[in-house]
């Protein structure tokens, strides 16, 4: 299986449930959503055939997060298979609108941006929601996939960093304020400098 690798690199995790954790990332290139706010270029790719991405695995890695653009447009059995026998932890980073297959699956963060695929959120580890006036409608986003989650997934708000961050910042802020059973996360690998 080949697959459309935009790049690898390892940092720490900056947003979510395991922030600040030594991660392996691997950003598949593609979407299937067009967001004007998205700050990931994951246009440009290098094709790589499965084993090629298990040969450039750090030997000192034990979680790699596969993310994009959107990963599950493409076919993610052959690599997850192999990447569980290295073993490492396998997470990954989903907008929530494709079918997931979750057998090879360690951790699945669903950020939910304009639409979902409503039969997959109920098997999310956790929701990470982005907040900010270039989402009018991240509170209707929140209401219709949170009744869909299970008891144990970890729930987030993220800001929307940009021209409009100390906006969004504190609608992140006060949405926490006023929904206790969600947590505030910032991309703090980029607060460090890190990718």
């Amino acid at each position: 299986m080949i697959y459309p690798v935009n790049e690898m690199f390892l940092s720490i995790q900056g947003e979510g449930y395991w922030t600040g954790k030594a991660m392996q990332f691997i950003r598949l290139s593609g979407c299937n959503q067009d967001c004007t706010f998205c700050d990931t270029d994951h246009k440009d790719y290098q094709e790589m055939h499965y084993g090629e991405i298990i040969d450039k695995i750090h030997s000192h890695t034990n979680t790699i997060c596969i993310t994009g653009g959107e990963p599950t447009i493409h076919d993610l059995v052959p690599l997850t298979e192999a990447l569980k026998r290295i073993p490492v932890q396998v997470h990954m980073e989903t907008n929530g609108t494709c079918e997931i297959n979750y057998d090879f699956m360690d951790w699945v963060t669903w950020s939910p941006k304009t639409n979902f695929y409503s039969e997959t959120a109920y098997d999310a580890d956790e929701v990470k929601f982005l907040i900010g006036v270039e989402m009018p409608d991240w509170e209707g986003l929140i209401d219709g996939i949170t009744p869909l989650l299970n008891i144990n997934t970890e729930k987030f708000v993220m800001p929307i960093m940009g021209d409009n961050e100390r906006v969004n910042m504190q609608l992140a802020v006060k949405y926490v304020l006023r929904n206790p059973e969600f947590r505030l996360t910032v991309q703090q690998h980029k607060l460090v400098g890190y990718k």
